[in-house]
């Protein structure tokens, strides 16, 4: 009864996972624009008082000073000096 059955796909179940959730991955333009958006994002919640430092972002966004300045530097719509942000 069981030798009647066939599988739909003969490739083993690691394989299969692993294209199911390649499809959905993004590119790295996508990243790029996603941290994009979340540094402006971050940018314009924290500049209520016309000031805007690194640590303030970065203690916003959850991640490091040295990966907010990364992104800060990536998107090239900001300056950094002396640990203060601002548009160019």
């Amino acid at each position: 009864m069981l030798e009647d059955i066939k599988p739909e796909d003969d490739r083993p179940a690691w394989n299969k996972t692993w294209q199911k959730n390649f499809k959905g991955k993004k590119d790295s333009k996508e990243r790029q624009r996603d941290r994009s958006a979340s540094i402006e994002t971050a940018f314009n919640a924290c500049n209520m008082d016309g000031r805007v430092t690194v640590k303030e972002l970065s203690e916003y966004m959850g991640k490091s000073e040295d990966t907010v300045r990364r992104h800060l530097k990536e998107s090239q719509k900001f300056w950094i000096e002396n640990g203060e942000v601002g548009k160019k």
